[in-house]
């Protein structure tokens, strides 16, 4: 896996895990890789991956118990809002990109609805 050297590796770490939460690969309460499994998987530092870890913790999204094994919260409204939050973030970068392009709302609800109606065929097929 190659890491943006722009921006701290345990940040970019810890966007992948909630990748995989909001999109259901973590489950609620499924127990998360040991951080040395995690370093060593990805040739980076344990202790990147203690922050990685940590940040996730402060933010609700994981727990840690005494064992020192770690997992997703079991609290699904969290794993939703993080979800929404996602999304959101990722409509704000879609907007920002295509605003230069000076089109219509009109015009881009019909490619939006274009697009999921392709993407719906494609499922069923």
């Amino acid at each position: 896996m190659e890491f943006n050297k722009r921006l701290p590796i345990y940040r970019q770490l810890a966007e992948i895990f909630r990748q995989k939460m909001a999109s259901g690969e973590f489950l609620p309460g499924s127990e998360l890789p040991s951080r040395r499994q995690v370093a060593s998987d990805l040739c980076i530092n344990p202790n990147t991956v203690q922050r990685a870890y940590s940040l996730l913790e402060s933010e609700g999204l994981i727990e840690t118990k005494q064992t020192n094994h770690s997992q997703v919260t079991e609290d699904v409204k969290r794993l939703d809002d993080l979800r929404q939050d996602l999304v959101a973030l990722a409509i704000d970068d879609f907007l920002q990109k295509i605003r230069p392009l000076h089109v219509e709302e009109k015009t881009l609800m019909r490619l939006l609805e274009r697009s999921l109606d392709k993407k719906e065929e494609s499922s069923h097929d």
